[in-house]
């Protein structure tokens, strides 16, 4: 059969073709159950970032609370929802939380094998969907709870079908597969509104004209779904456009001054895709810096396969990077973080899947199983070192939670972050009495306990400029220290481990 033709099962299957298709499925199920075991030894959970707002929106739509837009996180009813039928089903908890992050990952495995199957070839299927199943960014991404990966994996899955349809004779069924991809794109869209700009690099490819009836019933549907969620906001908010009035509301704390500029940007993710020393490069195991720097490579030898999928990854890469806040003078829209990236997961994976087949696995095909090997452990690696940080986070809430989960009816204090965590840790129905400090609060009253966890003070000091009260750490009023746990460090390539940070937890005495 020749490379990226659609394989269609003829009438029965003989003996050579029944061990064909089992052992497809047999490679499909192998790769996956192994993505999975990854993201479970290395489960990130709750971390007390984004996550928890998405919880919180969550737990209100079961209990019949939940305000559509009351916020930006509550916009995201794509993502929302699917968490709230988590919880309906399996309960309050952090692997309830990230299971629609998690079933994301691995439909993202799973298109990527697909698809470089039917584009290219069984082996090059087979290289992008194990790219992905040990990629950092996915393994990290799976089993916390930030929409980005969900909308990767749903804008991905669209962009297949899309494709699919594009590539049959005009029929019932190939308009059928392009009105889901539309419901696709939708999903994304109500999962993170960025996906409204991240749909058009998929659509780069579709210049042919016969693709133009599939790619107007996507986009058909696609527009279905934006003007109802307009129709739902209008009547129940009666703000048509309030989903993108809380992404402004957001962008205006961002100082008129602030933003690396035009070249500042550009020299900044030149960095971050290319310098091992920085974040994005540890996320993503060097895979985008890799798939821009074959691109040219690929352009040149496949370009009628390959260059749009390039095309595809170039443009997702300058749409996240260069959004802006402001045009006239121009400063980006927001800082990058590494998630922000996902979309790029699968044209990346499928582009260096490609080059590596062809090049090394063709040609040097020991040297390939090594340099496989290698990328292979260094992605590992960097799983498990983004993996610690992601644990630390709420190691410290979870340990005061365990600590007072039996001390019911007593008053506790503690900063926002960790207070959030261990609602969220007790199913929002705490034992204790639970409130967060504020900056300007009176002393407690005796009997008070305090949680001091260093890790979320200073975090929240540092980035949101939220200090403690004046008394937090002084001696006044008097407190006896009941328990105390230090903070493990992470792992560190290099430099000076830092000083071991701790969470205390102590009871106000009465003055004597």
């Amino acid at each position: 059969m020749p490379e990226g033709t659609l394989s269609r099962p003829g009438n029965g299957y003989n003996g050579v073709g029944m061990r064909v298709f089992v052992g497809r499925h047999a490679w499909l199920l192998g790769i996956l159950s192994g993505a999975l075991a990854v993201r479970l030894v290395l489960f990130t959970g709750v971390q007390g970032w984004d996550d928890l707002y998405y919880a919180r929106s969550a737990h209100a739509l079961l209990e019949g609370a939940f305000s559509p837009g009351s916020d930006l996180f509550a916009t995201r009813l794509g993502f929302v929802v699917p968490i709230a039928l988590s919880f309906s089903a399996f309960g309050i908890g952090s692997f309830p939380l990230v299971l629609p992050s998690l079933l994301g990952s691995l439909l993202l495995v799973l298109v990527a094998y697909r698809w470089g199957r039917e584009l290219y070839a069984e082996e090059t299927g087979r290289a992008a969907a194990l790219v992905l199943a040990v990629l950092p960014l996915d393994v990290f991404h799976a089993t916390e709870a930030h929409p980005d990966l969900l909308q990767a994996a749903l804008i991905g899955l669209g962009a297949h079908l899309l494709w699919r349809s594009t590539r049959m004779e005009r029929s019932r069924r190939a308009l059928l597969q392009a009105a889901a991809a539309g419901l696709a794109f939708g999903w994304a869209y109500l999962v993170k509104e960025s996906a409204a700009l991240l749909v058009l690099p998929v659509l780069a490819w579709c210049a042919d004209r016969r693709a133009w009836p599939a790619v107007g019933a996507a986009l058909g549907i696609l527009g279905v779904v934006i003007l109802l969620e307009l129709a739902v906001y209008a009547s129940v908010r009666g703000d048509a456009l309030l989903r993108f009035h809380a992404v402004q509301s957001q962008l205006r704390g961002i100082p008129a001054a602030s933003g690396p500029g035009l070249g500042g940007r550009a020299s900044e993710l030149i960095s971050y895709l290319f310098h091992p020393g920085r974040l994005g490069f540890v996320y993503a195991g060097g895979l985008f810096g890799i798939a821009l720097a074959i691109l040219p490579w690929l352009l040149l030898k496949d370009r009628a396969r390959s260059g749009w999928v390039g095309l595809w990854c170039a443009w997702s890469l300058l749409l996240v990077g260069f959004l802006p806040a402001s045009i006239v003078p121009y400063r980006p829209a927001l800082s990058i973080f590494p998630r922000f990236l996902a979309p790029m997961a699968l044209p990346a994976a499928l582009l260096v899947a490609r080059a590596f087949v062809v090049v090394l696995r063709s040609r040097l095909p020991r040297l390939s199983l090594g340099v496989a090997a290698g990328w292979g452990l260094l992605a590992l690696v960097c799983a498990f070192r983004l993996h610690q940080d992601g644990a630390l986070w709420r190691e410290g809430a979870e340990w005061a939670h365990r600590r007072l989960s039996q001390r019911g009816g007593v008053q506790v204090i503690c900063d926002p972050r960790s207070a959030e965590i261990m609602r969220f840790l007790g199913g929002y129905a705490l034992a204790y009495d639970l409130r967060s400090y504020a900056p300007g609060d009176p002393p407690p009253s005796p009997g008070t306990i305090l949680v001091d966890n260093e890790r979320w003070v200073q975090a929240l000091r540092a980035g949101d400029r939220l200090p403690p009260p004046s008394w937090w750490r002084e001696d006044r009023p008097r407190r006896e220290r009941v328990a105390e746990h230090v903070l493990p460090a992470p792992m560190r390539l290099r430099g000076s481990a830092p000083p071991p940070e701790r969470i205390v937890v102590s009871v106000v005495l009465s003055d004597p």
